[in-house]
């Protein structure tokens, strides 16, 4: 499979929604794949918990596909996915357990302290079947899990509108409306914990929590106050697991504590119990007050998060819709003339051009960067000055198109109307405030459309340049 190339948080964020969840989605199988290779190592004593780490990150990220038009995973690999980190529950689990028994053991009573070694080895016996188990699972589901995500990854689809073209959105808008929703879902379910014994409603506020977290992560070092809401929900998973080990561990005992061949032992096995109620007691009084009752900051940093990403995305896009025209209607309305000359430097992915813009006697330059296509395209502009633009302009040799625009007021909106002067071509563009805008064509203009021409190759600038 090729190498998934790094990309900055800016790039991502102003990427195609639907490109740029695939490529966070590479970027997280490939964490999958590094780890499992380090399951082979003995003396790696991190690689089992960095694999449950990575399967979790990669599982988190799936739900995102509710939000685009496209899905990331088909349910079979999405279902593969569950059971690998479903089968490192129990590692999991007695793992922790013991590295708790084995800190503790030294404040217990004398003796109690058996019981905790008596508990450890016990552990210890199940941890190496479940991890047998957990071996099957891996070799029987991992390699065709992550073949099947590989190509899923790799291709979509672009959903077409017949009169609109491609329908595109970019991956800040899709990313607020994915941390709005995580935000809300773990709201709800902090808010249906009403009691410590409510484990599996803690449990599930757990799994929200740590969710919304994992998508955030993508994008936290690019988006202002991410960092910090990250710190917050970190603090919020961490009480949430530990009172969720708690109940895990009394579970554990309250099965071992029958099958002790002594009395001493089961006495020590209650104590230890005791102490975790104990401690489950102190987590939920904490939980309780810092966030059950009010409304936690969090909640108000994560809207502001989800606010700046919305404002991203709708700044870097672009909506326009184009016309083929006959020829430069003769009784258009009378508007300003631009003389444009543009040229497109050497690039793939993103196209990257300069413009210079001569009205009367005034003369701008600018440097655009566009990606995308059809009717909603990213594009990102900035003035630039008469030196840069000289120095950029020779790159784009064999690559630049020249068109006189006459920019026709149409109530709010401006019809710009592009008579080529290198060619015989005239288009018209519009551009609008979102993809669902309706508009209708001025009557100067109507008579004079041979077609609609929004999202075909052929009628692109830098496609047109030469």
């Amino acid at each position: 499979m090729t190498a998934v190339r790094p990309i900055t948080t800016d790039e991502l964020l102003d990427d195609d929604a639907q490109r740029a969840a695939r490529l966070v989605a590479l970027g997280l199988r490939s964490r999958v794949v590094a780890a499992r290779a380090r399951l082979d190592d003995p003396d790696d004593h991190d690689a089992l918990h960095d694999f449950r780490v990575a399967v979790r990150r990669l599982r988190s990220w799936l739900p995102i596909d509710r939000l685009l038009p496209g899905k990331l995973a088909p349910a079979r690999g999405a279902r593969w996915l569950r059971r690998l980190a479903q089968a490192t529950n129990p590692s999991r689990d007695d793992e922790v357990f013991a590295e708790w028994l084995a800190a503790e053991r030294a404040s217990l009573a004398t003796r109690h302290r058996g019981a905790a070694d008596w508990m450890i080895a016990r552990i210890a016996r199940l941890r190496r079947m479940a991890e047998k188990e957990l071996r099957a699972e891996i070799d029987r589901d991992l390699d065709r899990a992550m073949a099947l995500l590989a190509d899923s990854f790799t291709r979509y689809v672009v959903p077409h509108d017949v009169h609109r073209g491609a329908q595109r959105e970019s991956f800040a808008a899709t990313l607020s409306g994915l941390v709005r929703s995580g935000t809300a879902r773990l709201q709800r379910r902090l808010a249906a914990v009403n009691g410590a014994e409510h484990h599996e409603a803690i449990h599930r506020a757990r799994i929200a929590g740590k969710r919304l977290r994992y998508q955030l992560e993508s994008v936290a070092d690019g988006v202002p106050g991410a960092q910090a809401c990250l710190i917050r929900l970190k603090v919020l998973q961490d009480l949430l697991g530990d009172h969720h080990d708690d109940g895990v561990w009394l579970a554990i005992i309250a099965a071992a504590t029958p099958r002790a061949p002594r009395v001493s032992l089961r006495q020590g096995l209650r104590a230890i119990a005791a102490r975790i109620e104990r401690r489950s007691a102190e987590r939920y009084a904490t939980l309780e007050s810092d966030w059950l009752t009010g409304t936690p900051a969090l909640f108000g940093a994560l809207g502001e998060v989800a606010d700046w990403l919305a404002e991203r995305g709708s700044q870097g896009m672009e909506v326009e819709r184009k016309y083929l025209l006959h020829r430069l209607p003769s009784d258009m309305p009378e508007g300003r003339i631009e003389r444009i000359e543009q040229g497109y430097l050497p690039g793939e992915r993103l196209v990257e051009r300069v413009r210079r813009v001569r009205e009367g006697r005034r003369v701008k330059h600018f440097r655009t960067v566009k990606g995308g296509k059809g009717l909603a395209r990213i594009e990102l502009e900035e003035a630039c000055g008469p030196a840069l633009f000289a120095a950029l302009w020779p790159l784009t040799e064999g690559k630049r198109v020249l068109k006189r625009r006459h920019l026709i007021a149409d109530g709010e909106r401006v019809w710009a109307i592009d008579e080529f002067l290198d060619r015989d071509l005239v288009l018209a563009e519009i551009e609008l405030p979102s993809p669902e805008t309706e508009i209708a064509l001025p009557v100067w203009l109507e008579p004079h459309v041979m077609r609609e021409v929004t999202g075909e190759r052929e009628f692109v600038n830098a496609v047109l340049a030469r």
